[in-house]
């Protein structure tokens, strides 16, 4: 470029432009301008690429080996172990409990409750989970009139729920519609029970009345990606063989069992939640559980229901 001015000054001549020294530094200093201007703009492009290429997304994962990209497995590792912790709010209602207690049908009972589940995953398509609750509170003052002598009986009473369940699941990942869907299916065995303490009961002093419903279970299942932020879920679990059992005791005494034909138990879940990062992710999560028994050769039925509220948080090793 110098060299070119140098010639516009010493031979350069066309028609009246002639050129003078002002023109040349003009020149020179445009000369300049550009050559700083472009070297700039390239050194802000390769930054700009450079930023991109290590930038981390905290969905990213290390290919086929997760079921989710929300799971990211351990680098060199084919599997991943995700815990999920829940504290919050439950009722519990007993529709229909001819032995347990007289209370009347589609009364809540308030309480505390708190979940945990270990879901592990070894490799694309093999997994297992166990999870286990308990909540705690208060049931609704109710007189207890006893037939034999007609006189009121106001009780303090309270109420338990507990249950715990583990499966093996076969899942399957896949892409559609732009976002990341895992399906599973899996069979388990668990159990559910509730636990009252000074139930209202006629004619019959009973200190504590417990209703619990062990069996194996089925469990289908799917998880996706709202947004890149958001992953919601949601599971069905159904018990196809148990052996519920009614057990009402007056301090070490067993003071009345009841048997039953057959029973059952289930779970709905729904959550959702905030990808935080790779490995945390902040959410809500329903429940609805469900035990019951059938009618044994005394009509007896026995069924509670329990709805859950979670705030819950989980980590993915």
């Amino acid at each position: 470029d110098i060299y070119m001015l140098f010639l516009l000054k010493t031979e350069l001549k066309h028609g009246d432009i002639v050129m003078n020294n002002q023109s040349i530094i003009f020149l020179a200093i445009i000369t300049v301008m550009i050559h700083f201007n472009s070297s700039t703009l390239l050194a802000m492009e390769k930054q700009k690429a450079s930023k991109s290429a290590t930038k981390i997304v905290p969905e990213a994962t290390t290919g086929d080996s997760s079921t989710l990209k929300l799971d990211k497995m351990k680098p060199g590792k084919n599997w991943f172990l995700r815990f999920t912790l829940g504290a919050g709010y439950g009722q519990v209602n007993n529709s229909v409990n001819a032995v347990q207690s007289l209370e009347t049908g589609n009364k809540y009972h308030r309480n505390l409750t708190g979940t945990l589940s270990t879901e592990y995953q070894w490799g694309k398509y093999l997994g297992m989970e166990a999870e286990g609750y308990y909540g705690v509170g208060s049931s609704p003052s109710i007189t207890d009139v006893i037939a034999t002598s007609g006189t009121l009986s106001t009780k303090d009473r309270k109420i338990a729920t507990y249950g715990i369940l583990a499966d093996v699941q076969m899942r399957y990942p896949l892409t559609r519609f732009k976002r990341d869907w895992g399906f599973h299916a899996g069979v388990g065995y668990g159990m559910m029970g509730v636990k009252r303490t000074n139930p209202v009961r006629e004619a019959v002093t009973v200190d504590s009345s417990t209703f619990k419903v062990p069996g194996f279970f089925g469990t289908l299942g799917v998880e996706f990606r709202l947004i890149p932020e958001i992953a919601m879920g949601a599971d069905f679990a159904l018990a196809f063989a148990t052996s519920p059992s009614l057990k009402n005791t007056t301090g070490s005494t067993d003071t009345a069992s009841a048997t039953f034909n057959s029973g059952s138990f289930s779970r709905i879940r729904v959550n959702a939640n905030y990808i935080w990062d790779a490995q945390f992710r902040f959410g809500m999560e329903y429940a609805r559980r469900a035990i019951s028994a059938s009618p044994n050769s005394a009509n007896v039925i026995q069924r509670d229901v329990m709805n859950q509220f979670y705030a819950t948080i989980t980590t993915i090793l």
